[in-house]
């Protein structure tokens, strides 16, 4: 379990055009990363310097509303331990999603991934409370949702391209909006069960 925790506040320097955050090495462990208190407006950026670094955390993830979540190269957060998810509406477009927990996580506002590719979310072991929150797919071409045959309140995929669910997984509710050519899909790879709006 990692002790160390990453926490921005407004000794941390951040100035508008000096606000980049960059993970740099593979498998970097850290308890909580909180950006609460930095004044880090746009365009103020977490993201990896290469691609396909990990950014493992062990306790809780706070980003604040303005940030970027990573648009230049593509990486991964991993969820390991226990805490709280608080994206205050930053799309992580740098960043595929894991769920590999010893414990719990609960989502604080909705989790929205614009990351493309076969492993834009998942799910593998612990617990995900999404809280009565949404996980988002915005835009991008052909995303995974890799559920592992959870519970979850809504998820919601926009954009173009095919959203691939697998895991027979539960929804509350599950939307796809497509383009106006109609040329966007969704695919399941097990049996899903929808108890609201589908």
């Amino acid at each position: 379990i990692q002790t160390n925790s990453v926490v921005f506040d407004a000794n941390s320097g951040f100035t508008i055009g000096n606000a980049v955050v960059s993970i740099s090495n593979n498998n970097i462990s850290v308890n909580d990363v909180n950006f609460t208190g930095s004044g880090a407006t746009a365009p103020a950026e977490l993201r990896v310097a290469t691609p396909n670094l990990y950014l493992n955390v062990y306790g809780s993830l706070t980003l604040i509303a303005g940030m970027s979540g990573g648009t230049t190269n593509v990486g991964a957060l991993s969820f390991k331990g226990s805490g709280n998810i608080t994206t205050a509406g930053v799309s992580l477009g740098g960043f595929a999603v894991f769920i590999d927990s010893s414990g719990t996580y609960t989502l604080q506002d909705n989790l929205n991934i614009a990351r493309t590719g076969a492993n834009a979310f998942t799910y593998t072991t612990g617990t995900l409370n999404t809280n009565s929150k949404n996980i988002v797919f915005i835009g991008g071409v052909d995303q995974t949702f890799a559920g592992g045959g959870q519970t979850y309140y809504a998820l919601i995929a926009n954009g173009s391209g095919t959203l691939t669910v697998t895991g027979a997984n539960t929804f509350t509710n599950l939307t796809r909006t497509g383009t106006a050519g109609f040329t966007d899909s969704i695919k399941f790879g097990a049996n899903q069960v929808v108890n609201g709006a589908f």
